[in-house]
């Protein structure tokens, strides 16, 4: 079963602090002003279809 009680129960995937480290020193804009957040977006919208309304 899968449980989803919170995001800080556990550790982070080595994949994903791997990413974090290659990445930590990127000085980038603001929050969703970013290419990591336009990334983000068009994945989403992918797997979700293109109605779907990305906010920041």
């Amino acid at each position: 079963m899968v449980s989803f009680a919170s995001d800080y129960i556990a550790g982070a995937h080595p994949a994903v602090l791997k990413r974090l480290v290659e990445t930590n020193l990127e000085t980038l804009p603001g929050y969703g002003t970013d290419e990591y957040c336009a990334s983000a977006a068009e994945k989403i919208k992918k797997a979700c279809g293109q109605g779907v309304q990305i906010l920041p």
